[in-house]
């Protein structure tokens, strides 16, 4: 768990191989960048990142304070705003997901209890 000023990461990690199988690979990293915003990035473990197998992951978050919270269940677009969270699953690989620069997670809201999951 990452705390950090005025909400709570955690992260766990699913993955979904080419095949569509499921399996437990690291959890993704988390870099604070401002009160509202962190860098999220993908731990792809040892699946694989490069074509033609290609793993590819979606990025799925809940919230568990305050429990009715707008973002809770939401899946994180490419773009990386809150704002424009996807109801379901956003799949995309490694390299998609910014690689080991990661994506920028945006409009956090505060006093907000965040669970990051790669699915």
């Amino acid at each position: 768990m990452k705390t950090f000023t005025g909400f709570v990461l955690f992260s766990v990690c699913m993955a979904q191989t080419f095949l569509g199988a499921a399996a437990s690979v690291p959890a993704p990293g988390l870099d604070p960048i401002d009160f509202n915003n962190v860098r999220l990035i993908v731990n792809p473990g040892d699946y694989p990142t490069q074509p033609p197998n290609d793993t590819v992951f979606a990025l799925r978050l809940t919230v568990t304070i305050p429990a009715d919270s707008p973002h809770n269940g939401k899946y994180l677009t490419v773009s990386g705003d809150m704002g424009g969270a996807s109801a379901v699953p956003v799949w995309k690989t490694y390299s998609e997901w910014g690689g080991s620069n990661g994506v920028q997670v945006r409009n956090l809201l505060e006093s907000s209890e965040y669970n990051f999951q790669t699915q």
